[in-house]
C-alpha cells in the first residue's frame, strides 16, 4: 500500500466472485445470513421460487443454482434478498517495471571484469577468493515505501563451493526464512580424518563438498560463524557439512555449471524499502 501525506494508506485491490452455495440441501437461514452479503432489489426476472423453510426461499432460473441465484430471507419482519455470490477482495502490491542495477556501477571492493559480452552491461564484478570478503553496495531510490523483490544475476563455476551472501538494507540484515529446516542437532568435531569421509550433517572438518554425505555441502568458515542447522561448540575456523535447507542468508548461491554465457537468476528476496520523503514546514518528515 501507498502511504498518503495525511497518514492514510491507499491500497490497490482486486475483487473476484464465485458461487457460494452449490446445493440447497441442508442450507439454513443462518447459513445464508452469515455467508451472503450482497443484497439485490429482488429475484431475477424469469426465476421460480423454491421454499426451503418457512423463512427461506431460493429463486432459480430453470433450476440452476449459480451466482445469480437469489435467496429470499424473512427476518424480524423484514424481507431480505441476497445474491448467491462470494466476493473475495485481495490487496495487491503496486507494480513497477523491473529495474536493473549493474554491479560494476556499485561501490565494491572486488575487481571489475570488462572483457565479456555475456553480462547485461558488458562487465561484471568478480568475487574475491580465499578468506577475503566481497561486498557490493547499491544506492536505490524508490518513490513509495513498501515491499520489493530483489534478485541477483550470477554465473558460478561448476567446481565452486556453496556461497552464502548476507543482504543488508539500511544497515539491517535481511534474512530469508529457512526452507523446510531440519531438526537442530549438535556439532561433531571429528577433525581431518580421511578414514571417516564422507561425514554427516553438522560434522567437521571438511574441505570439499565430496567429503560430505550426498546432498550436503561443506560450509566454509573463517572464524566463529554460526553453523546453519547445528548447535554446540563449533571449532573456530573449522568447516562443517550442512544442508542448504537450513540456511537463512539473504542469498545462497549454488554452482551453475560453468564460466561463460550461462547466467542464472537467484530466487527473489523480499525486502522493505523506504520511499522518498520530504520535510514538512513543522520539521517532521512525510512521504513525498
Amino acid at each position: 500500500c501507498k502511504t498518503r501525506s495525511d497518514g492514510d494508506c491507499l491500497c490497490r485491490t482486486s475483487v473476484s466472485e464465485s458461487v457460494m452455495f452449490t446445493d440447497i440441501v441442508n442450507v439454513s437461514k443462518e447459513d445464508v445470513m452469515s455467508q451472503l452479503f450482497l443484497g439485490v432489489l429482488g429475484p431475477q426476472q424469469g426465476s421460480a421460487p423454491t421454499n426451503i423453510t418457512d423463512d427461506l426461499t431460493v429463486h432459480m432460473i430453470r433450476g440452476n443454482l449459480d451466482s445469480n441465484t437469489v435467496f429470499e430471507v424473512q427476518d424480524m419482519g423484514r424481507t431480505l434478498y441476497l445474491k448467491n455470490t462470494l466476493s473475495t477482495v485481495r490487496v495487491e502490491g503496486w507494480t513497477m517495471p523491473p529495474q536493473i542495477y549493474e554491479a560494476e556501477d556499485a561501490i565494491s571492493n572486488a575487481p571489475i571484469i570488462t572483457d565479456t559480452s555475456s553480462a547485461t552491461g558488458g562487465s561484471y564484478v568478480d568475487a574475491r577468493g580465499g578468506d577475503q570478503t566481497t561486498f557490493v553496495e547499491w544506492t536505490v531510490n524508490v518513490t513509495n515505501a513498501g515491499k520489493y523483490l530483489l534478485s541477483l544475476s550470477l554465473r558460478y563455476a561448476s567446481n565452486a563451493d556453496l556461497r552464502p551472501l548476507s543482504v543488508f538494507v539500511n544497515e539491517q540484515e535481511v534474512l530469508r526464512p529457512a526452507a523446510n529446516p531440519n531438526p537442530i542437532v549438535g556439532v561433531t568435531n571429528l577433525g581431518l580424518n580421511f578414514d571417516t569421509y564422507p561425514i554427516g550433517r553438522c560434522q567437521a572438518d571438511c574441505n570439499r563438498d565430496d567429503q560430505c554425505n550426498f546432498g550436503l555441502f561443506c560450509y566454509e568458515r573463517n572464524g566463529d560463524e554460526a553453523v546453519p542447522g547445528c548447535s554446540g561448540g563449533a571449532v573456530t575456523g573449522w568447516d562443517y557439512c550442512v544442508d542448504i535447507s537450513d540456511f537463512n542468508f539473504g542469498f545462497v548461491l549454488l554452482p551453475t555449471g560453468g564460466w561463460f554465457d550461462n547466467w542464472c537468476y537467484s530466487d527473489p528476496l523480499e525486502v522493505d524499502l523506504i520511499g522518498k520523503r520530504e520535510r514538512r514546514s513543522d520539521g517532521y518528515w512525510r512521504p513525498a
